[in-house]
């Protein structure tokens, strides 16, 4: 295993070193995905080996008799819980975040210097050179509608109309 995942490692380096496109790239990082399966699996089969031990072994050789029922049902709930963990985990990590210019339409920002139809807005905290599709903004929220040669084409907020 930790084989298949140096191998993962290197492929993804490879990938990232040579520019290929995001979709071979995501190819190769499944092999990532698996992995983080069966160390999941491998975890979870040692904790219900542990809960075993420690519920009808270890307590009742010092006294403490423990029902198999008991440790039953722990486990369950156990494997109950560790694969809610994997599944919300993995959901998580699978996700890739969105930055630079992608993720600028859509977002809302407000007018800094009126748009008559050149000004400037503030978007995320970063202040951009922006121009109106819909004529002068004087003030007020606006949504970004795309991004050419790094000026903002903004058009009014759905609020503000």
């Amino acid at each position: 295993m930790c084989v298949t995942i140096y191998n993962s490692v290197q492929k993804i380096r490879s990938v990232v070193e040579t520019g290929v496109s995001q979709k071979v790239f995501m190819t190769r990082f499944q092999y990532q995905r698996r992995a983080r399966f069966w160390l999941s699996v491998l975890s979870t089969v040692l904790q219900l080996v542990a809960v075993a031990m420690l519920g009808l072994w270890l307590l009742p050789s010092e006294g403490l008799p423990v029902p198999w029922e008991l440790v039953l049902a722990s486990g369950i709930i156990m494997v109950a819980v560790d694969a809610f963990i994997y599944v919300m985990g993995t959901h998580a990590l699978d996700i890739i975040p969105v930055t630079g210019k992608e993720a600028l339409p859509g977002r809302i920002g407000k007018v800094a210097r009126p748009l008559t139809p050149d000004g400037m807005v503030r978007v995320q905290g970063e202040l951009w050179q922006a121009h109106s599709v819909e004529g002068e903004i004087l003030s007020g929220e606006v949504e970004v509608v795309s991004l050419k040669d790094l000026k903002l084409l903004v058009k009014r907020a759905e609020e503000n109309k």
